[in-house]
């Protein structure tokens, strides 16, 4: 399970950081822990 954070973090770190990326990293990260 935390490699799979890992490598969500990691992925959300090569796209930019912006507010949009956020909604998508923590809707994706909601989906992988629902």
């Amino acid at each position: 399970e935390q490699a799979t954070v890992g490598a969500l973090r990691a992925r959300a770190k090569d796209v930019d950081v912006s507010e949009t990326s956020k909604t998508e990293y923590r809707r994706r990260y909601e989906l992988a822990h629902s």
